[in-house]
């Protein structure tokens, strides 16, 4: 419980934290990445997004993954801060305040949107490889055609798991995207 350094963030934080034994990630109110050494805090680099993040960014053993709020998923070079590889992904002009992060496994990067869809794509290069509709939006306001994922994707015993804000549930095959 003993304070062992503190840092205050001059735009505020944004996104969830995220770290693991050598960083420390976290996007700012003003969509700037930050990565700090989590040992003692000093600053690492930053990087500008697209746009406001609202899930926590993910690290692998090379990259650094974020999600924004427009649809664009970066992968950053972890050491560096450098653009690896940038992804778009459509989405709806509404959508809930809320965002699931993305998931690495197995060198895929599987990433939910708000519109109900899930993506797969190759973590060393960012070519989709393949996408699956977990939800359909149904209603007649654009409130309840909502069908954002913002639930965490879990990738258990070959399956992945996903939820959609309006309740849908569906196991995919990680390799296909198949239900």
């Amino acid at each position: 419980g003993v304070q062992r350094w503190h840092v205050k963030m001059p735009a505020g934080g944004k996104s969830n934290l995220a770290s693991d034994d050598e960083f420390i990630a976290l996007v700012d109110s003003q969509a700037v990445l930050h990565v700090m050494h989590a040992q003692n805090g000093q600053p690492g680099w930053t990087s500008p997004l697209s746009n406001q993040v609202l899930a926590a960014p993910t690290l692998t053993a090379q990259l650094i993954l974020t999600k924004t709020i427009d649809g664009t998923i970066t992968a950053l070079d972890r050491a560096s801060g450098k653009v690896r590889w940038q992804y778009e992904h459509e989405v709806p002009q509404l959508g809930l305040h809320a965002s699931s992060a993305v998931l690495v496994a197995n060198q895929i990067a599987y990433v939910g949107f708000s519109d109900g869809e899930v993506d797969a794509l190759n973590l060393a290069t960012g070519e989709r490889l393949w996408s699956q509709q977990v939800a359909e939006p149904q209603g007649f306001t654009e409130a309840q055609r909502m069908v954002d994922i913002d639930a965490r994707l879990v990738l258990v015993s070959g399956r992945l798991y996903v939820a959609t804000y309006q309740g849908q549930l569906a196991a995919l095959d990680p390799t296909t995207g198949k239900i």
